[in-house]
């Protein structure tokens, strides 16, 4: 159990995603005594039962998930810094709108 421990306790201390980034699209993530499958070749199994749906069973599979994360954020413990981050990235898009409208119709009226 001891290198059991070793190893998890490596792998809790470098981000997951430097440890993803190095692995090959096949490897598998070990752990002595532990395996997981690859996090590539899982998402590829997922990708290709997804193409295998028709296109209504895609349709509420998407639904499904917008409905699960819908769910997550309203349920989250930090709801209000997802609130404000969705305030702001939403008060940027209008303003990008409005700027990209005053170009069009100022563009348009000087030709």
């Amino acid at each position: 159990m001891p290198e059991v421990r070793a190893a998890g306790k490596a792998l809790l201390s470098s981000p997951p995603r430097r440890y993803l980034d190095r692995m090959a699209p096949d490897d598998d993530i070990s752990i002595p005594g532990l395996k997981f499958p690859s996090p590539y070749q899982a998402a590829r199994e997922r990708a290709e039962e997804f193409r295998r749906l028709s296109p209504k069973d895609r349709m509420h599979a998407i639904v499904d998930m917008i409905r699960t994360c819908d769910i997550f954020v309203a349920r989250a413990p930090r709801r209000d810094v997802i609130d404000r981050l969705f305030l702001r990235r939403e008060e940027e898009w209008l303003s990008i709108q409005k700027e990209l409208f005053r170009n069009a119709s100022q563009s348009s009226s000087s030709s």
